[in-house]
């Protein structure tokens, strides 16, 4: 007998229109997309009946002659839908009208709008050319204006006004800060260091994430305004923008900050996207020049994932990266005795270990991920609850380098930063009138103690365990997409032949759930008996069929 997909109306751009069962979209995983009730997958249909799996309801069976009412065999509910709400997918039990769910058809549009930010902070005064003056121990509040971007997942407050921060992310579902700042009880104190390790001498930093250029260190515009603007909002996307250019040169700057007046033009484009809980940075760099010139790019991130009522983590913080080695400077030489496998000691190249860890940290130090080309991810983990914040990059190579700051296991944070150099008071060159142009990203995650992969969708947790007979996949995923349906397909690949299938399944994400997690057994028969393997996780999204993540497994 034909089924419901086999006789439609055919609407432009792949849309189908039924009689009785509305529009649908296909997608070639053999999920449909409706418009009111999202992607269902369908399945025993016929011209007057069908089942179909929702991703928030179940199975469910409706037919021509009860349409819209539906049957859900796991509760034995009969449901009538309300579909006149544009907003809200509504139903009610048919015995009862007792009303029994509640469902957004689509997640709510990105929306911006702009508060005002109390920041506590020393009092002090400066110059029109913001040259310290002086200051006092009082603690003072200045009101500046933010921009509020938000989703239904995340929340991201902006400070254009004191050096183009990004003020917090806040991750809704799990009620939890990911930024270091000043809040509540917590003001920022002043560090004054004249002729030593800032451009004009002193700083004053509410935390947060915010650009560092063109000079190593804190750069010349921690604390100048950056121009504020709104380059997209639309239902499913806003970006908006802080810019400036380099137009200050102050005669009084320590002899080390030596790229002069480079004219050049940052740009920092932050986007979020409706149904995802990632916030996309999108940095160009313009040499306005007509010759090449020196600079540095830095990104700092002061990183904390924390209840909101709280300040500091704990000492039980750890620093997760793609790299395993540091490089340790001659000025911090305590670190030199806490990390003491010495791989590469002509290089002050050490295992990155004990250092990864807070508690382990007893003063303030500097290293730098070695060696500076695989930098694809890197962030830090609270223990407490194992919830994490994440740096992702597409291309490493675009913004190499990778610092790690800490003050001591009682600081309550890390400070990272990636860069477009090595190392601080290393110069990246901008050819003349050359655009640079590259993105990172910032994640949360949730349920995870350690990371072995990590990119803009996500991240996961996940091992081979060989055993005698079976194996397993001990595998765990977070998904920024949220809701999200994700097949998982795992397989050996050997040096020769063709690759073996070892688990596959589908992986639901939602933002009550958004980790999944599994031991996925295998026979172990069916690895290759000779030559070397690896072997590879793949991620597609099951309705778009794009590729979500892909990487190799520890074995």
């Amino acid at each position: 007998m034909a089924g419901i997909w086999d006789s439609p109306t055919e609407i432009d751009n792949g849309w189908k229109q039924f009689d009785w069962f509305g529009w649908i979209h296909e997608s070639e995983s053999g999920w449909v997309y409706h418009p009111e009730h999202g992607w269902l997958h369908a399945v025993g249909e016929t011209e007057e009946s069908v089942w179909f799996y929702d991703t928030e309801m179940g199975w469910a069976w409706t037919s021509k002659s009860i349409f819209p009412h539906y049957y859900l065999p796991a509760t034995g509910d009969w449901l009538s839908y309300d579909g006149g709400n544009r907003d809200l997918r509504i139903f009610y039990r048919v015995a009862t009208s007792d009303q029994i769910e509640i469902h957004r058809k689509n997640p709510v549009a990105p929306t911006r709008v702009a508060d005002t930010y109390g920041w506590r902070h020393r009092e002090f005064t400066e110059t029109a050319e913001h040259e310290l003056i002086g200051w006092t121990r009082n603690v003072v509040t200045t009101e500046f204006e933010t921009q509020i971007i938000e989703n239904d997942l995340i929340r991201v407050t902006l400070l254009p006004g004191w050096g183009a921060r990004i003020l917090s992310i806040f991750y809704k579902p799990r009620n939890m800060e990911l930024l270091s700042y000043a809040k509540g009880d917590k003001f920022s104190d002043i560090i004054y260091a004249p002729g030593a390790f800032y451009y004009d001498d002193w700083l004053l930093l509410p935390g947060g994430i915010n650009p560092t250029f063109p000079e190593g260190e804190h750069g010349k515009y921690w604390g100048e305004p950056w121009i504020f603007q709104s380059i997209e909002e639309t239902n499913t996307a806003v970006t908006v923008r802080m810019s400036r250019t380099d137009d200050i040169h102050w005669a009084g700057r320590p002899g080390k900050f030596d790229n002069g007046l480079t004219g050049m033009t940052v740009d920092m484009d932050i986007t979020i996207y409706r149904n995802r809980a990632c916030v996309e940075i999108t940095y160009t760099l313009t040499n306005n020049k007509t010759e090449t010139i020196p600079y540095e790019f830095w990104m700092a991130a002061a990183l904390a994932p924390l209840p909101p009522d709280q300040t500091a983590t704990s000492s039980n913080l750890e620093i997760v990266m793609e790299q395993e080695k540091i490089a340790l400077r001659d000025w911090w030489n305590w670190m030199k005795t806490v990390e003491t496998d010495d791989s590469l000691p002509s290089d002050d190249v050490y295992q990155f270990d004990k250092l990864a860890w807070l508690y382990n940290w007893q003063g303030s130090g500097i290293a730098y991920a070695w060696p500076d080309t695989d930098n694809g991810w890197w962030g830090v983990i609270n223990h407490d609850y194992n919830w994490g914040v994440l740096r992702t990059i597409d291309d490493p190579s675009d913004s190499p380098g990778m610092k790690i700051w800490g003050e001591g296991a009682d600081y309550g944070m890390f400070e990272l930063w990636s860069g477009n150099s090595q190392e601080f008071f290393v110069d990246a060159y901008l050819a003349p009138l050359e655009v640079k142009t590259w993105k990172e990203y910032f994640i949360p995650t949730v349920d995870l103690a350690e990371i072995t992969f990590a990119n803009q969708n996500g991240a996961a947790e996940a091992e081979v365990i060989i055993g005698s007979y079976t194996g397993y996949i001990d595998l765990s995923v977070f998904s920024t997409w949220q809701p999200a349906n994700w097949r998982l397909d795992v397989r050996a690949i050997p040096d020769q032949g063709d690759p073996v299938p070892l688990v596959s399944g589908i992986l639901n994400f939602t933002p009550a759930e958004p980790t999944q997690s599994g031991m996925l057994p295998f026979l172990m028969e069916s690895l290759p008996a000779t030559g070397t393997l690896r072997v590879e996780a793949i991620l597609t999204d099951l309705f778009s069929g794009e590729e979500r993540m892909r990487f190799d497994l520890d074995f």
